[in-house]
């Protein structure tokens, strides 16, 4: 075998024609040049094929390496591994251990074992044999993810994958979470405040996959810690918890609707929460909005205002309106559609209805229980009961048919047996500690008051009209004056009597016996108020309608039924029967003993010490004339 070295001789590389036999170039014989293969010259180093030329390309075999400051080259083909020992870090596009001035293709997959830089702004990733999606770098700002098809439907999709192969209840199935971890402050600045997680809801199976989706907050600790901060649950089936995790007092969730508008007028809706079937396969109607609450302003936002109400709609075959609404000013109003119904306690259960004023804790009471409505108490004491302990001079109850027509009737009283038989009450009258004073019965067609007097409204003169007179004083007719209608005019049959007392014995002017005042109902001056229309040159608190020459100034005089007369011995003892006339003292009756007038008939046999001895007789009302009785 020919060979370059010093045996057996020399020989001249140029004059020597191998024809494809293999040339030793060393003194052990492994390491040779061989042209074998036309136009092809292998290279064995140490016994081991390192090397291979071909037209216009070196190859390092399988196992080989080339070391070089640099290679100038067309095409660098390794049958083997290409690799660098140097361990240079990157830190540009130039100062790496590989370093390439174009592009880098890797047919297979690229392991990196520290950190991958792109170093360009918008450098884009891109992924899928079309390209079709890309993560690119948005300068200063942060990453887009696109799908770059611009077919109908196409859109980037994000999906984080556990590997866990036996999901139970409350295992998280992937999470994002935010940091700030360079925070100077440390501690609990650098912790994850916030994430957002999936957790399962129950053990996965080949049915179930329930999933919520979870948002912790945190105040002083890692997002998620009992305790402390917030939770944001969409479970799975659409239900959406808010937990505030804070454990002292005062803490609670809130949920805040907020509008951007910078110029809020009235009807301006502030916010708005809908409720529709919009899947509904009937369509038309039932995918409307069919309820919803709406926060709506009733006047244009100031510095000094910002009126609002609050409105609850429903709907019956139409997109929902408002039903009832919540006033500035807290007022509950309804609209219900034609033929709805106002229902309260619905299901019948012992739940009392309490409606408060500004002074009376039960202005309307309903006694569940009793099945008893109160108003002005909470312990109704009969199917309705009007209490009233706060306005001297006021009625408990009023009842008022407004029509000014002789055919609107006031109150209808139907109580007792169908045919009237017996003795039937329809109206009691008591005093305040429920004392019965008197009654209206029926019985067989005929109405009975008892017990029984009737009156009449008179006036005093006016040296008397603040001092009254002693109860059973007799009364004598000085004039009369009518009643007045609101608007000033007299009523027809509205007659009054200015009265004093009797002047002389056997008066054929006396009226009755004085039973007391009536100042709580007698005229006054009407006074103007806020709420009326005020007149130049008036004013709140002066005299709107005056009260009339006998204002202030009212009382009763007894004429008929039970009573009493402040008597004198003046023509003797009195006998029950006896009629009861004036005597020649001033407001004092005696025993009528001629043809006279007389205003009463004794109960009571009464005997005097003297003629001037008063004392108060029971009689029966009733002015008449009178014959003494002879036996």
């Amino acid at each position: 075998m020919p060979y370059f070295g010093n045996n057996p001789s020399p020989l001249l590389l140029n004059t020597v024609a191998q024809n494809g036999k293999e040339m030793t170039l060393d003194a052990d014989a492994d390491t040779s040049i061989t042209a074998d293969t036309d136009d092809q010259i292998d290279i064995k180093i140490g016994g081991a094929d390192d090397f291979q030329f071909t037209a216009n390309t070196f190859t390092a075999q399988s196992g080989s390496t080339i070391a070089a400051q640099a290679l100038t080259a067309t095409t660098i083909t390794a049958s083997g591994i290409v690799k660098t020992d140097d361990a240079t870090e990157a830190t540009s596009t130039t100062d790496g251990s590989l370093q390439t001035d174009g592009g880098l293709s890797v047919v297979k997959d690229a392991v990196f074992g520290d950190d991958v830089k792109l170093l360009s702004d918008s450098a884009v990733l891109s992924f899928g044999a079309d390209s079709e999606i890309t993560l690119t770098h948005s300068a200063d700002s942060g990453l887009l993810l696109k799908h770059a098809n611009t077919a109908d439907d196409s859109f980037p999709t994000l999906t984080l994958q556990t590997g866990d192969t036996d999901i139970a209840s409350g295992d998280v199935l992937g999470r994002i979470a935010f940091q700030a971890p360079d925070e100077g402050a440390g501690t609990d600045a650098i912790l994850v405040p916030v994430n957002i997680e999936a957790v399962s809801q129950g053990d996965f199976s080949s049915s179930n996959n329930a999933t919520s989706l979870i948002i912790n907050t945190s105040t002083t600790s890692e997002a998620g810690t009992a305790g402390d901060g917030g939770k944001f649950s969409f479970v799975g089936n659409g239900e959406f918890i808010i937990k505030s995790l804070a454990q002292p007092d005062g803490n609670y969730p809130v949920l805040s609707f907020q509008t951007g508008e910078t110029d809020i007028q009235a009807n301006d809706i502030i916010g708005f929460l809908s409720f529709s079937a919009p899947d509904e396969a009937t369509g038309s109607d039932a995918n409307l909005i069919c309820g919803a609450i709406a926060c709506v302003s009733t006047g244009d936002f100031s510095s000094s205002a910002n009126t609002t109400q609050l409105e609850f709609r429903t709907s019956i075959s139409e997109t929902a309106t408002t039903k009832m609404l919540v006033s500035p000013a807290g007022a509950i109003r309804t609209y219900p559609s034609s033929g709805g119904n106002h229902i309260f306690n619905d299901d019948g259960i012992d739940a009392d209805f309490t409606v408060e004023s500004a002074n009376d804790s039960a202005m309307l009471h309903v006694d569940a229980g009793t099945d008893r409505v109160g108003i002005g108490t909470s312990s109704p004491g009969s199917t309705l009961h009007v209490y009233q302990n706060a306005e001297y001079g006021n009625y408990a109850a009023d009842i008022q048919h407004d029509g000014n027509s002789s055919n609107y009737y006031g109150l209808n009283v139907r109580t007792g047996t169908d045919d009237g038989s017996g003795t039937n009450y329809a109206i009691t009258v008591a005093r305040g500690d429920n004392s019965a004073q008197g009654f209206i019965t029926f019985s067989g067609g005929t109405v009975t008051y008892g017990a029984f007097t009737a009156h009449h409204e008179i006036s005093l003169p006016d040296v008397d009209k603040s001092n009254d007179y002693d109860y059973g004083t007799l009364l004598e007719i000085d004039k009369i004056y009518y009643t007045k209608n609101n608007d000033g005019t007299d009523q027809e049959r509205g007659i009054r009597y200015l009265v004093k007392k009797s002047q002389s014995a056997y008066s054929r002017k006396v009226l009755g016996a004085y039973s007391g005042d009536m100042l709580a109902v007698a005229d006054k001056d009407i006074l103007y108020t806020e709420d009326d229309t005020i007149p130049d040159g008036k004013k709140v608190g002066d005299v709107k309608t005056d009260g009339g020459t006998y204002k202030d100034n009212l009382h009763q005089a007894s004429v008929l039924g039970d009573g009493h007369i402040i008597c004198n011995g003046e023509k003797g003892n009195i006998s029950v029967g006896d009629g009861i006339t004036t005597s020649s003292t001033a407001g004092v009756g005696m025993k009528a003993d001629k043809l006279c007038m007389i205003v009463g008939i004794a109960q009571e046999d009464v005997t005097f010490s003297s003629t001037s001895e008063t004392k108060l007789i029971p009689v029966q009302y009733g002015v008449r004339q009178f014959t003494p009785w002879t036996d």
